[in-house]
């Protein structure tokens, strides 16, 4: 096969218009061609561009926000993959030192593979000589008590590769004992929770290096259960696809605590970005950023508003007691929730039109509703003025007739 040719930044950008990309500042893209690599910058352009003929609205700018969303997101993922690395070291050591000592980690019959127990502990060696300089903990525990260091002060020494693999040569009592405290409590535990570190794993040297999570394919798919794989976007063929970052996505929820896993959501804010190309390519057209998100988050919550009013004028012109009245109110506004509607079902289509479901900005920023996201956004203001509409219809005749009365 032959070598493809070397392109100057001028080629480079003589290919991408002849592709049909607008480029409004030559120099400014010319220089972020220089800075971020042609080839690295082509994988961001893949969801504005079809058997490379780009889309009429894409621009170099497109791009551009693109490349800097995922460096921002890239880092926001790696901060919380610090804290699920932290909380599997300490809860590791303190399980461990319980049943086997401090120093119980040297030896390798307490786990299930010598042969890796050895390249492990022969690693993190070789960090220890590295780094005794520069770490007073080391410094403390070699040179001034002259004994080998505990393993709560050992796992610093580790990666998170070395205590997902740690914890795979485990005793099963010992990686029983840790999954439960991780929420694992089934027979598969030990399992899953070795297969989630192994997740992170992944996510975390692809972060630390600068790679590419959007719209990423990933060969190493994460294991979900059977709720997790209902929130995952269904393939045309009818299976569900498990090859992007959403699935990494619900396994973080697992490991993190509540605090971290919301401040995560809210760090991220654009789940659109999830999505797999075909189902992003739908919202080209209509240049949706994270803004734009906002904006039709804010119209759902008023044309929930609306249609609560509508609701509200009915069950009050129905009923005399202004409490029966407001619970009926809650109850109808409250009980497409109860339906067992799984959201990847299609009638579920019908049912996200819903006032509730407008304030749960489900018809929007739901990955399973992202192919249609717009169409239903832009659905629920009619929706909320039928329900105004029939409301404040129904309680005017009824309010007459009392009068009348």
């Amino acid at each position: 096969m032959a070598d493809k040719d070397f392109k100057t930044i001028d080629e480079q950008i003589e290919i991408l218009r002849s592709r049909g990309l607008t480029i409004e500042d030559e120099a400014e893209a010319k220089d972020f061609l220089l800075r971020n690599n042609y080839y690295r910058v082509s994988g961001y352009s893949l969801t504005l561009r079809k058997n490379d003929v780009f889309a009429k609205s894409a621009t170099f700018q497109n791009i551009e926000d693109i490349y800097n969303f995922d460096h921002e997101f890239r880092h926001i993922i790696l901060h919380h993959i610090e804290t699920i690395e932290v909380q599997m070291k300490s809860i590791y050591a303190y399980e461990f030192t319980k049943v086997y000592g401090p120093l119980g980690y040297l030896d390798a019959a307490n786990f299930s593979n010598q042969a890796k127990h050895k390249e492990i502990v022969n690693k993190a060696n070789q960090q220890k000589r590295q780094r005794l300089a520069h770490e007073a903990y080391l410094k403390h525990f070699i040179n001034d008590l002259h004994q080998e260091i505990p393993l709560w002060a050992y796992v610093d020494l580790l990666t998170i590769s070395d205590i997902s693999f740690l914890y795979s040569i485990s005793e099963r009592p010992l990686k029983e004992t840790i999954a439960h405290r991780f929420g694992l409590t089934m027979n598969r535990g030990p399992e899953i929770l070795g297969q989630y570190m192994h997740s992170m794993t992944i996510i975390r040297n692809l972060c630390a290096h600068g790679s590419r999570i959007y719209n990423r394919l990933f060969e190493q798919k994460p294991s979900l259960n059977k709720k997790e794989q209902a929130l995952l976007i269904r393939r045309k063929d009818g299976t569900m696809d498990n090859s992007h970052f959403f699935g990494f996505f619900l396994i973080m929820r697992r490991l993190l605590p509540a605090e971290n896993f919301v401040e995560m959501k809210e760090g991220l804010n654009c789940s659109i970005l999830f999505a797999p190309s075909e189902y992003v390519e739908a919202f080209i057209p209509f240049n949706i950023t994270c803004g734009t998100l906002l904006k039709y988050q804010i119209l759902l919550a008023f044309t929930c508003t609306i249609s609560v009013t509508g609701i509200t004028l009915l069950m009050s012109a129905i009923s005399k007691n202004q409490i029966v009245a407001l619970v009926a109110a809650m109850a109808i506004f409250l009980f497409p929730v109860l339906l067992p509607i799984p959201e990847t079902n299609p009638l579920f289509r019908l049912v996200g039109l819903l006032p509730v479901y407008h304030v749960l900005a489900v018809s929007l920023l739901s990955v399973e509703q992202m192919s249609n996201g717009m169409l239903y956004a832009i659905w629920a203001i009619p929706t909320a003025l039928i329900f105004l509409g029939i409301g404040a219809g129904f309680s005017r005749h009824i309010f007459a007739k009392h009068q009348v009365s």
